[in-house]
C-alpha cells in the first residue's frame, strides 16, 4: 500500500472549543520538561493505536526539550505544555487527506499553542500499518505545535513569490543550508496542494521524504534538524541533535556528521558490499557518511557490531556516534579503484582537517580515500590488506599482523586475537576478548580493550616510546623477556590505565628487586605518575598514578 497521501494543516478559526467527553480519556503520563497530553475524546482508536500517540508525544518531547508557561484553559484547567483533543471521523475517503490538525488556544505574545485538535480519517486509519501511523500522527501533531500554522502569526512566512514562498526563521535556514550545500536566506515552503497543503509544509520537490512536507511517503519520513531548528525558530528550545537522519533524496544518500552533533540513528543504511568490485547498481545505491571536524579520522574510527546494528564511533571523543541500524560490519568499507570503477567509491568520506567550513557531501563527491579496510565475517588472513592502512578485523579470533615499514592501524574487534604490528608506527586496538598485542619495532600505540590482555610493544630497537593502555580487566605491560629488559639506553613504555585492582600486572626480566621506582609527574594529567627504572635507566612510566608496588605488581617473564 502505498503511503504517499496527503496530510494537512487545519488552521485555527477562533471558534474551537474544549469537547472533553464523559468517557474521554487524557494521557496525561508523560513526565519530560514539554509535557503532551493527548485526549481521545471519542471512541474511534484501538489501545494499540492510542499507546502510537503515547509514543509520538514522548517523540516530539525529545525535540522539544524546555518548560513553557502553564495556561489556563476553560472547562479544564491548567495545561501543561498542551493539550490535543485526537478524533476520527469521514474526511474524504480513501486516501487523499488523511488527517487535519492544528492550534486552537495560544500563548499570549508568543503564538505557542497550549491546546490544539487531530482529526484523522477513519477510512484510511483502519488500514495504517503501526509505522505509518505512528509518520502521520508525528506528522499531524507537529502542526498543532505551530509548524506550518503559526508561521504567519510570528512573521516568518514570505509570501512575497507566490511560485516561491519561504520559511525566513534563522535556526531552520541555517540547517538547511548546511544538509543542502547552499548559501540561501530561507527554507522553501510548499507552493502547491491547496489551502490545506499549501504554505503550511516544506516544499515537495525540494525535501521529498521529508516528515513536514505535505504527503508522507512509504518507508521513511525522517524528522530533520531542519524541522527540528524551525521549531526553535518559533520559541521552543530544542535539541536539534534528536533529530532523524536526513539527506537530499538521490540514489545515494549522503550523511553528514559533524563534532556535537550526537547520536545519530540511520535506518536502510546501504553498504558498499564484500566484492572487492562491486557492480554498478551496488556502486549507485551505496550510502555515505562524511565525517567532518577535528578527530573525525579513520584512524580514530571505531567499529562496533551491536547485535543487529553497527555502531561508528570515535576514540577518545564523545559528542558524536552513529548507529546504522540492521547493517553488518563487512558491508561498511570504502574501496580503490578497480574493474568498473574509475575513482575510489565507499561509504565514507572524511574531511580534510583545515578544509574550508564545508556544507555539503556535494563539496566532497568522488573524493573518497581507500583509506579503511573491513575483513568479511569468516576471513581468517595472516596480514592485513595494505600497507599504512586502517584495518577492523572480524569476531574470529585472528593472527594478523601489518607491514614491516608501515603505520599500521588494526582493529581486532572480537576474538580471542593475537595482532602484530611489526616495524613501523603502529596502532593496534585489541577489542574484545583476551588478546596478545604486540607492536614491533617503533614507536606504537596499544590498546587492549575489554579481556585480559598482553601488551608487548617493544622491537628489540632503539628510540622507542611506545604507549600501552589495558583497558577492562586483568592485563599484562610487558618491559622485558627472560633475557633482558626492554627500552634499555633510549625509550621507554608509558603505561596508561594500571590498575592493580582489576589484577593487572608489570612482566620484568628477573626479580622485581633488580628494579628502582621514582615519583614525578611527566605524562598525562596533573597526577603524579611512577617511573619504573633499571639501573638507573628508565624503562617505564605509569601514567597518573603512585599506586605501583614492584614486590607485588610486578611479575618475572
Amino acid at each position: 500500500m502505498s503511503l504517499k497521501s496527503n496530510t494537512a494543516a487545519l488552521l485555527n478559526d477562533g471558534q474551537g472549543g474544549l469537547n472533553i467527553a464523559d468517557n474521554a480519556e487524557v494521557d496525561d503520563s508523560h513526565e519530560a520538561p514539554f509535557k503532551i497530553d493527548v485526549n481521545f475524546i471519542d471512541d474511534s482508536f484501538t489501545d494499540s493505536q492510542k499507546s502510537i500517540f503515547h509514543r509520538v508525544a514522548d517523540r516530539w518531547s525529545e525535540i522539544i526539550i524546555g518548560d513553557v508557561p502553564d495556561e489556563n484553559l476553560e472547562g479544564y484547567g491548567y495545561v501543561d505544555d498542551i493539550l490535543i483533543d485526537a478524533s476520527a471521523g469521514f474526511i474524504d475517503g480513501v486516501s487523499n487527506i488523511r488527517g487535519l490538525a492544528g492550534p486552537i488556544e495560544f500563548r499570549s505574545g508568543s503564538w505557542l499553542p497550549y491546546y490544539g485538535s487531530m482529526r484523522f480519517d477513519t477510512v484510511d486509519i483502519a488500514d495504517l500499518e503501526d509505522s505509518s501511523l505512528f509518520d502521520l500522527v508525528l506528522h499531524e501533531m507537529g502542526h498543532v505545535l505551530g509548524i506550518g500554522t503559526i508561521w504567519e502569526n510570528l512573521g516568518l512566512l514570505d509570501t512575497s513569490s507566490t511560485s516561491d514562498p519561504r520559511f525566513t526563521g534563522a535556526s531552520a535556514t541555517s540547517e538547511y543550508n548546511k544538509i543542502f550545500g547552499l548559501n540561501e536566506a530561507s527554507v522553501p515552503v510548499e507552493a502547491k496542494g491547496g489551502p490545506a497543503t499549501a504554505l503550511s509544509h516544506w516544499r515537495e520537490t525540494s525535501f521529498s521524504n521529508e516528515l513536514m512536507t505535505g504527503s508522507l511517503n512509504a518507508g521513511l519520513n525522517p524528522l530533520s534538524r531542519i524541522t527540528t531548528a524551525s521549531l526553535e525558530d518559533l520559541g521552543y528550545v530544542v535539541n536539534v541533535s534528536a533529530a532523524d537522519s536526513y539527506s537530499p533524496t538521490g540514489s545515494n544518500d549522503n550523511f553528514i556528521i559533524r563534532r556535537g552533533y550526537g547520536i545519530e540513528r540511520i535506518i536502510g543504511f546501504d553498504g558498499i558490499g564484500t566484492k572487492t568490485s562491486p557492480d554498478a547498481a551496488t556502486l549507485s545505491e551505496a550510502d555515505i557518511l562524511l565525517f567532518e571536524g577535528e578527530g573525525l579520522t579513520a584512524r580514530n574510527m571505531l567499529l562496533n557490531q551491536k547485535d543487529e546494528d553497527l555502531v561508528v564511533t570515535f576514540e577518545g571523543i564523545a559528542d558524536v556516534s552513529v548507529i546504522l541500524q540492521d547493517f553488518a560490519i563487512e558491508d561498511f568499507d570504502n574501496i580503490g579503484q578497480g574493474p568498473g570503477t574509475t575513482s575510489n567509491r565507499g561509504n565514507v568520506i572524511f574531511v580534510p582537517q583545515g578544509f574550508d567550513a564545508p556544507n555539503s557531501f556535494f563539496e566532497f563527491e568522488g573524493i573518497f580515500e581507500d583509506v579503511f579496510d573491513v575483513f568479511d565475517d569468516d576471513w581468517e588472513k595472516p596480514q592485513v590488506l595494505n600497507q599504512n592502512t586502517v584495518t577492523f578485523l572480524n569476531a574470529l579470533d585472528n593472527i594478523t599482523s601489518g607491514f614491516n615499514e608501515s603505520e599500521d592501524v588494526i582493529n581486532g574487534l572480537g576474538g580471542n586475537d593475537i595482532l602484530n604490528g611489526l616495524s613501523g608506527d603502529d596502532l593496534l586496538r585489541g577489542g574484545d576478548g583476551d588478546d596478545i598485542v604486540l607492536g614491533g619495532s617503533g614507536s606504537d600505540t596499544l590498546i587492549g580493550g575489554s579481556g585480559n590482555d598482553f601488551l608487548n610493544g617493544y622491537g628489540f630497537t632503539l628510540s622507542e616510546f611506545d604507549v600501552l593502555e589495558g583497558g577492562s580487566g586483568a592485563d599484562v605491560f610487558a618491559l622485558g623477556d627472560a633475557n633482558s629488559p626492554y627500552y634499555l639506553d633510549n625509550g621507554y613504555a608509558t603505561i596508561t590505565d594500571f590498575n592493580y585492582l582489576e589484577g593487572d600486572k608489570i612482566q620484568v626480566t628477573g626479580s622485581a628487586s633488580n628494579y628502582g621506582i621514582a615519583f614525578q609527574d611527566l605524562s598525562g594529567g596533573l597526577a603524579t605518575d611512577t617511573l619504573i627504572l633499571f639501573g638507573g635507566d628508565l624503562i617505564g612510566i605509569v601514567q597518573d598514578t603512585t599506586d605501583v608496588v614492584p614486590t607485588s605488581d610486578f611479575i618475572a617473564a
